[in-house]
This record gives structure tokens, sequence and C-alpha cells, in this order.
């Protein structure tokens, strides 16, 4: 029997929602070149590859941005700003909807420490997006950044504090010299693979 090999999941470049049962997705590079800018300038500082995909929303979206550029190109306004809103329905860690499912906010008001770190990991993995608060993840999402967290205070904590500071303050220790009566002995002792043991 062959193994199954895990289907790769496809997303967009823009929103992150994964494509691969969406009937309609474009490549992103194959577009319009206006169009193409406005994703490209929404995604800064990633850069649009050939593969790189976008769904039929954020295809939506760059062409209502460029329609509205277009009509008011006399007053000079800048086509390209920041995408007005992406996917709703979509976690922004895995792709998948959360249209139908649990699904939590990843900013909350006073969070406790459990959830600030869980918010700063999910804030450097989506690093350089920035998450605004109507931003929402898939509760699985959630848990797994929870326990990621967790096993890293286990780490952490198992860790001996006298290894921490050693290690970061002193050089590797020196082993000491042999004494005279250790080589005397080393000379006359029968090899290791001669010795009898009972």
């Amino acid at each position: 029997m062959g193994s199954r090999v895990k289907p790769t999941r496809i997303l967009c470049v823009n929103c992150s929602i994964c494509v691969n049962k969406l009937r309609r997705r474009y490549p992103a590079l194959a577009q319009d070149s206006i169009v193409t800018a406005i994703i490209c300038s929404w995604v800064y500082p990633q850069i649009v590859l050939e593969e790189d995909v976008i769904c039929e929303a954020c295809r939506d979206l760059a062409m209502a941005a460029v329609n509205s550029s277009l009509q008011s190109e006399v007053s000079g306004s800048d086509v390209t700003g920041p995408s007005t809103r992406r996917q709703t329905n979509a976690c922004l860690l895995c792709g998948s909807s959360i249209l139908n499912r649990r699904s939590d906010k990843i900013l909350r008001e006073n969070p406790n420490e459990m959830q600030q770190s869980i918010i700063d990991l999910i804030t450097n993995k989506l690093a350089p997006r920035e998450i605004s608060s109507l931003d929402r993840i898939c509760h699985t999402c959630w848990v797994r950044s929870q326990r990621e967290i967790i096993r890293g205070n286990l780490h952490n904590e198992n860790r001996p504090l006298a290894d921490i500071t050693n290690i970061e303050n002193q050089p590797p220790p020196a082993e000491p010299a042999p004494s005279a009566e250790h080589a005397a002995l080393a000379e006359h002792a029968p090899p290791a693979e001669h010795a009898i043991f009972k």
C-alpha cells in the first residue's frame, strides 16, 4: 500500500482563506496590472509569486478599488491603499471557514496572562500583517496556540536555573591535568580489551 499524502492547502495571498475547495480562484499575477499592483500593495512586504492565488472576494475587492479610483482619478486619489476588508469568515491562521464553526476573537479587552501570550504568538505568526479588532481564528487554532504556549512554559520550567545562568556567564570548564601518578599507572595498565571481568 502506498502512503497517503496530505494535500497542500492553497491559501489566498491577501486574506489567507483556504481556496482548495473554492471553484473560483485566480492567479494573483495574471490579473490586470492595476489590480496586481493593488494586491501587491495590500500584502506588502510579502512578495507575490507566480504560484500565489487570490479568492474571488479579494479579486472583487481589488476590482472595486480600481473602479473607484478611476472615478476619482480627477481628484488625484491614491489607488493603492490598505485592503478595506478581506474575508471575514476565514481563520487567519489556517484559512478554513469559520462561518458555522466555533471561533475566537484575537484581540480582547483586558486579556489575562495566558490570553496575552496567545495573542502575542498569533501576532508573531501573522507578521507583518496587522490584526484588527474584528479578526477571528477558529477555535482549533486558538487551542493549538494555547498548547504551544503551555509546552514552551513547561520546557522553560524544566530547565535548571543554574544551567541557564552558567551557560550565559561562564566559559566551559577546563579538564584537570593528569597527575604524575595517573600517567605512570596508565602506562603499565593492560589494555581494556584484555581485562577480564567476573
